[in-house]
Formats: C-alpha cells, structure tokens, sequence
C-alpha cells in the first residue's frame, strides 16, 4: 500500500512540475515571439511607403 501512495504521490509531481516547466517556458517563448512581430510590424510600417516609392521608380525606369 505504501508503495502505491509513494508512486501516486510521484506521478503528482511528475505532472506538476512538466506543467509547470511548459506553463513557464510557452509563456517566455509566447512574449519573445510577440515582441518580434511587434518589432517587424513596426519595421513594415516605417519603411513601406519607402519602398513603394522605390518599387515605383524601378517599375518606371523599365516601362
């Protein structure tokens, strides 16, 4: 009996702690990854109309 309640009481742990190591590590890489895409979004708007400009005077060069 008591070595179930020994492997119970492990498993319990078991589970817990892996919830809590991908609880723990989803949310750092979750900030990372929005953080990132807040900076390449931010990039993407600054420098658009720039390259538009750019696009369109290549294209009128070769028309």
């Amino acid at each position: 009996m008591q070595g179930m309640i020994n492997f119970a009481d492990s498993l319990i742990y078991a589970i817990l702690d892996y919830t809590l190591f991908f609880l723990y590590y989803g949310v750092i890489f979750y900030l990372l990854g929005s953080a990132i895409l807040w900076i390449l979004k931010m990039v993407y708007k600054s420098f658009s109309p720039t390259w538009k400009r750019w696009y369109q005077v290549i294209r009128s060069k070769f028309q």
